[in-house]
């Protein structure tokens, strides 16, 4: 078997690690199971990619440049990506060799769909592995994409080509779901979850005593003092206001981020988070990787906890690393990843689903309009018709009941509301006893604590190991490689249906389209 597995870039991101540990999984299958020849197809951009896998593998692994596959804005080349790829491709043997696609229709690169479907009428096998959807609240992804196209039409029919040799991967089953209810037969849709590597032990409770001390020294602030730690790089659907308004509601805590966001769209939107922080003189460090020259392995577990506020994420690796670290995890439960989760036998004690505020501490009304208006504007950048009443029943569904979910407001209600909490002893009040997980940070016993993590390791090691993640993607090329080619189905109604199911009210997070 032969592997060619192409993505945009090799920078930074989350594809980037999924590539190198997928190829890290393969190597632990035996040998007659795993690829003779890998070669690894990148726009040029290779800045994160650890040179030194390649020489960890018991099979051939080569990088190829292929300037044609990078973002579009980003691009030199005006030549067909098509003729670039069939370039790399005349080494390899059809009949035995999968391509391995990360993220074809995300909007990234527009000639990467049709490529993708003119690759497999040639009988290329494919796996396509979607980790983002264009569809899912980045209309200007699929602008793009429509900007590319003759019709809308025309582009439906490429996002999602079906052939017996087009198989699909995605990260979760809430993406399985929306995927088959779409039409992609189950036999060519897999649940393909990250794999992750569980630490032989936990963390030395002195080594991490010193490395709390040495932290909290760095960043001026008592060690007495709770440290929670937001690992990530703070892009909007992170959902600072969120963690703003756990700062101004735990006590006796400090809050800390570690880095600042690479995109200067999104460092726009972080530096006004981090103003208006320091206007209201929030416990809440930023950047502290760049403050302190202990290793990111030691500034996490200096940690007394680990708090996640996001609204959307693919697969959802902060829920299980936590446990890894040895940390309890507090924040916002994602239904989307967290189920799977769980139903794996993962346990969050510290996570809650919504972050509630009474409604009448808002604006309702002008909430509901503005949801509306999203939702239009959505809808029009998607290439859908507009809703014929300005308040749909989906839309209503959503702000229903007597709270209304902090994560749900525009980003001027947040900064509003996040004032009057900061002045306003008796809305602390309120909203503690509505969310009682901001006041979980260490709450639960050493015993219970120990507990937890030592079960989510468990879970973690039965289910995401290299070990089984590897069975999996060996099976998954297998099932390609066996297949029998045939004739390429474009279906415009299966990318609409796609696109019915995150272009909804109830996927609707404004902050995430805050420009």
């Amino acid at each position: 078997m032969q592997l060619v597995i192409l993505h945009y870039h090799l920078n930074r991101g989350g594809v980037t690690t999924v590539v190198e540990n997928h190829l890290r999984s393969l190597a632990l299958l035996k040998p007659e199971e795993r690829p003779s020849r890998v070669a690894i197809v990148y726009g040029g951009r290779a800045a994160a990619w650890n040179e030194s896998v390649a020489q960890e593998l018991p099979f051939e692994c080569s990088l190829i440049g292929v300037p044609e596959l990078e973002y579009d804005q980003l691009r030199e080349s005006e030549s067909p990506l098509y003729d670039a790829l069939q370039t790399v491709l005349q080494s390899f043997d059809r009949d035995s060799t999968v391509l391995h696609v990360h993220n074809h229709s995300l909007g990234k690169n527009a000639a990467m769909a049709p490529v993708v479907c003119r690759l497999a009428d040639e009988g290329w096998r494919l796996l396509l592995q979607i980790h983002d959807f264009a569809e899912d609240l980045r209309p200007a992804n699929y602008q793009h994409l429509l900007d590319k196209a003759d019709s809308v039409e025309q582009l439906r029919g490429q996002l999602y080509p079906q052939a017996d040799q087009i198989h699909y991967a995605v990260l979760n089953q809430r993406d399985r779901q929306i995927m088959a209810q779409a039409g992609i037969d189950d036999e060519r849709l897999h649940l393909l979850p990250n794999p992750v590597r569980a630490p032989q032990h936990l963390p030395d409770a002195r080594q991490v005593a010193a490395s709390k001390v040495e932290l909290m020294q760095a960043l001026g602030v008592s060690a007495s003092h709770r440290l929670v730690l937001y690992p990530v790089r703070p892009i909007r659907r992170k959902n600072l206001g969120e963690l703003l308004l756990w700062s101004l509601l735990a006590g006796d805590t400090t809050f800390a981020l570690t880095l600042a966001p690479l995109n200067s769209q999104e460092r726009t939107a972080y530096q006004q988070w981090v103003e208006f922080a320091t206007e209201l003189n929030l416990p809440i460090q930023f950047e502290v990787a760049n403050k302190t020259d202990l290793p990111f392995e030691e500034i996490y577990t200096a940690a007394d906890a680990i708090i996640t506020t996001s609204v959307a994420e693919g697969f959802g690796l902060v829920f299980l690393e936590a446990s890894l670290a040895g940390r309890q995890l507090v924040g916002r439960s994602l239904p989307s990843v967290c189920n799977d989760f769980e139903a794996a036998g993962m346990q969050f004690p510290g996570l809650a689903e919504t972050m509630a505020i009474p409604v009448d501490e808002i604006d309702l009304e002008e909430l509901r309009l503005s949801a509306a208006r999203r939702i239009d504007q959505l809808r029009a950048a998607y290439g859908l018709p507009l809703q014929e009443q300005a308040a749909s029943p989906q839309s209503e569904a959503v702000f229903a009941g007597d709270m209304v979910d902090f994560g749900r407001l525009e980003l001027s209600q947040q900064r509003s509301f996040l004032r009057r909490v900061k002045t306003e002893a008796d809305l602390r009040k309120t909203l503690r006893a509505l969310n009682p997980t901001v006041q979980s940070i260490g709450a639960l016993s050493g015993e219970d604590l120990k507990q937890t993590i030592t079960n989510n390791c468990r879970v973690i090691a039965q289910h995401y190991s290299p070990e089984v993640i590897g069975e999996k993607l060996g099976s998954v090329y297998r099932a390609l490689l066996a297949s029998c080619p045939s004739r390429v189905a474009c279906e415009p109604a299966l990318a609409g249906a796609i696109l019915d199911r995150f272009v909804h009210p109830s996927q609707l997070f404004p902050i995430r389209l805050e420009s």
